[in-house]
């Protein structure tokens, strides 16, 4: 949790009137490292607000999905690494499995197959 914009701002204008660093940082409990990084950045950006520190999700390489879809339609035999030798663009095979997934499109190619039917030797010998 990040130390408020007041604390913030008093610390860095006690620095302003000449208060002495160590003192000050005993007194707010902060550390001197805190303090230092609170006036690089006023002195960098002009501002008392903590870093925003919010997470960006990456641009898919994969953008046009209306255009992606009718290609594995197109190609629906095919693996997903042969899809993204063929898709190009510098894709991975992980790029066209994220895209399946916005699709709602299944990875399999083909069903399940059938289990062997047991002999019937097999069946007499459990009766037994």
């Amino acid at each position: 949790m990040s130390y408020s914009e007041d604390l913030r701002k008093k610390a860095l204008e006690a620095v302003a009137r000449g208060a002495v660093k160590a003192q000050l940082c005993k007194t707010l409990n902060i550390s001197r490292n805190t303090l230092d990084s609170w006036i690089k950045r006023y002195v960098e950006t002009g501002s008392y607000t903590p870093p925003s520190y919010h997470h960006q999700r990456r641009k898919p390489k994969i953008d046009n999905l209306d255009k992606f879809r009718e290609f594995v339609l197109e190609n629906n035999d095919k693996t997903q690494q042969q899809l993204a030798d063929l898709w190009g663009h510098n894709i991975t095979q992980q790029d066209v499995s994220r895209a399946l997934q916005k699709l709602n499109i299944t990875p399999k190619k083909r069903p399940t197959p059938m289990q062997k039917k047991m002999k019937t030797n097999a069946i007499n010998l459990r009766l037994s």
